[in-house]
């Protein structure tokens, strides 16, 4: 490897922000506990399996199998983390990354301020999003396991 992409290289990895290890990691979380759902759900999840799924055609499939998820914004929220996980990993210097990251955080929260009570000093943020959106998978888990 010549020295200029060596460098180039080094700064790519010494300038990754917690957000987006936090993004990238949430979002295995989030596609295990997809995978989770589906297993409960198909009648032939080993033929599933083998369709070696997209992130974006789980979640279809998840969502078109559950009569009511937990909270409305469910999808439109793990559909709008997929476009900020993709963003990440497709770009090494993404233009629309605070663009999508806030879009997420707005999809995830919204209508969620009446039904909760922040204390001092919290604020609902990537974190607390992905938290929901996590809670959220696990209580469908839970209401559907055999």
């Amino acid at each position: 490897m010549d020295n200029k992409l060596a460098l180039q290289y080094h700064s790519y990895i010494k300038d990754v922000s917690s957000d987006v290890i936090t993004i990238l990691r949430a979002h295995l979380v989030i596609e295990e506990q997809l995978e989770t759902i589906l297993e409960f759900i198909a009648v032939d999840y080993s033929s599933l399996c083998k369709a070696k799924l997209s992130f974006s055609q789980l979640a279809r499939i998840v969502q078109s199998f559950l009569i009511e998820p937990t909270h409305p914004n469910l999808f439109p929220s793990i559909f709008n983390l997929n476009k900020l996980r993709n963003d990440i990993a497709h770009n090494l210097e993404s233009i629309e990354l605070k663009k999508l990251m806030d879009k997420f955080v707005s999809s995830a929260s919204n209508g969620i301020e009446k039904d909760i009570e922040l204390d001092e000093g919290e604020s609902i943020n990537l974190e607390f999003c992905l938290g929901l959106i996590m809670g959220q998978l696990a209580l469908t888990i839970e209401s559907i396991k055999p």
